[in-house]
């Protein structure tokens, strides 16, 4: 049986659930970079700060997708007319940015919300609905990093890595970050631990949290003080 890519969003999948087919006409756009640029007096040359608070940061960015909306048992405009509200409520019934899932990008997600931007054109009992989400700029790995899921591994994208240690004393480790965001990892001790990474010290408590300011860029030296079980949970970003 053929397979009918589709969208899932909102708790229900454009086809498995919904019984509409996605055409191939679909664009989901680069986010620009947020840039903060001071002109330099006496020069063509301007200050870029726009990665002083860390990394760079991004504009939101658009999905569209166009839909065909019909109605395959009565075939009526009546009968389309009530696909197409029953379309547009469902995929404009959330309020805020909620996960949607495309199928032909599996293992990431984007966070959007239909805001404005969309419309419906018709044919007498046939129409195509184009669906505009505005999202967050980066899609999101569906698995934490130091996953072992073999299958699931990406050569490209991925990187073998452990997230987990062992510490008795003092060790030094290497975090590699693939994502294209600064990564805010929860990090889980089962002990009070000291851990010093770019010149910084962090006070590490028992328990799980995500603390202010302990960023990961891409390759992170981390010196780790103390006596117990430390891992890092956190899921990659990219474009």
């Amino acid at each position: 049986m053929a397979k009918h890519y589709g969208i899932r969003y909102n708790g229900r999948h454009s086809f498995e659930d919904e019984g509409l087919l996605l055409l191939n006409e679909r664009s989901i756009s680069i986010p620009n970079k947020k840039k903060v640029l001071v002109p330099i007096p006496f020069s063509n040359e301007k200050y870029d700060f726009s990665t002083v608070y860390g990394g760079q940061l991004y504009e939101q960015r658009t999905l569209t997708y166009q839909i065909k909306i019909k109605n395959t048992i009565y075939g009526t405009k009546e009968a389309m007319n009530m696909a197409k509200t029953n379309a547009i409520n469902w995929l404009m019934g959330t309020t805020g940015l909620s996960p949607l899932y495309d199928d032909a990008i599996p293992g990431y997600y984007f966070l959007a919300e239909v805001q404005g931007d969309s419309a419906f054109e018709e044919d007498w009992a046939h129409g195509v609905l184009k669906i505009t989400f505005t999202a967050y700029p980066f899609m999101i790995s569906e698995k934490a990093e130091g996953s072992d899921i073999w299958d699931d591994f990406n050569f490209e994208l991925d990187a073998f890595q452990d997230i987990a240690f062992e510490v008795k004393g003092s060790l030094d480790i290497l975090l590699v970050n693939t994502g294209i965001s600064l990564a805010r990892p929860e990090i889980t001790s089962t002990s009070n631990m000291t851990l010093t990474m770019r010149n910084q010290q962090f006070s590490i408590i028992p328990g799980s949290r995500v603390y202010d300011f302990f960023t990961l860029e891409k390759e992170n030296e981390i010196h780790i003080e103390g006596n117990g079980r430390i891992s890092f949970k956190w899921y990659k970003e990219l474009i």
